[in-house]
């Protein structure tokens, strides 16, 4: 069974090196058998910028053996649910700000509501939609 095959844990990050403690969360939700897979949208204009960022989040993720992916789309709801929809994604983890609620989680639970998405808040507590 290859990786692409395996039920996954999907951890969305953004340009951020503080998205390091999303990868980690994601990783100790991982069940025996399920992968990780870790997913970046960047808005075109923003291609390839952030690149030591963005190789950083790769070296996190490799070194949980975790594939990364990153997509340059101005429509990150679209991409994020083409990519849902193209491996076999059981559990989502996404980050918040310190100010509250994301219209972009609030739209994946809504599109996704069979699937619990755990946001992992600055202090690195987390909860479960």
């Amino acid at each position: 069974m290859t990786s692409t095959s395996l039920p996954s844990v999907l951890v969305l990050v953004t340009n951020q090196a503080s998205c390091e403690r999303l990868i980690h969360a994601g990783s100790s939700l991982k069940e025996e058998g399920q992968a990780v897979r870790v997913l970046s949208i960047q808005p075109r204009s923003e291609a390839p910028t952030h690149s030591k960022t963005m190789e950083h989040l790769f070296s996190v993720a490799s070194s949980i053996g975790a594939d990364m992916a990153i997509y340059y789309s101005d429509s990150p709801l679209e991409t994020t649910r083409m990519y849902i929809r193209r491996y076999d994604i059981r559990q989502i983890v996404v980050g918040n700000n310190p100010a509250g609620s994301s219209l972009f989680i609030t739209e994946l639970h809504n599109a996704f509501p069979e699937l619990s998405i755990v946001v992992v808040m600055p202090d690195s507590s987390t909860k479960t939609l």
